[in-house]
């Protein structure tokens, strides 16, 4: 499990913004059915803080880290090993299906963030979820 903390301070207008935006990201995880290609959502806490409150998403760990740190060589998967056809076919057609998935909900849902930072990869290399999808 990875926790995905959200600070929402009380500031102005910003703090505002960011609540709504971590509210809106749990409103969707929250009712998103479940798919393979996805990062999944296993739950959530709140905690009040002196200067706001804090937003903890309990999300699937990823130990692969993003395709963007395995494509800079910064990240525990090889870039090298990627460049095989069949990582890169498997890879494309699991962001694929992720993005038909988000797309095919009523209403549809569009990731607007869908970058290799946000593309987790499994240690296997062999499998990927996509992630940030409450940024959507």
């Amino acid at each position: 499990i990875a926790v995905k903390q959200l600070i929402l301070s009380d500031g102005a207008h910003d703090g505002f913004e960011r609540g709504q935006a971590a509210e809106a990201e749990l409103a969707l995880l929250s009712s998103l059915p479940p798919h393979p290609c996805i990062v999944s959502f296993h739950g959530f806490c709140r905690r009040k803080l002196p200067t706001g409150a804090e937003l903890s998403l309990m999300l699937d760990y990823c130990a692969g880290g993003t395709l963007a740190d395995a494509l800079n060589g910064s990240g525990p998967i090889a870039a090298s090993s990627l460049r095989q056809s069949n990582v890169v076919l498997t890879i494309f057609a699991q962001s694929c299906a992720a993005l038909a998935h988000l797309h095919a909900q009523q209403p549809p849902v569009a990731h607007c963030d869908f970058k290799p930072e946000n593309l987790l990869l499994y240690y296997s290399h062999a499998s990927s979820g996509l992630g940030s999808v409450g940024g959507a």
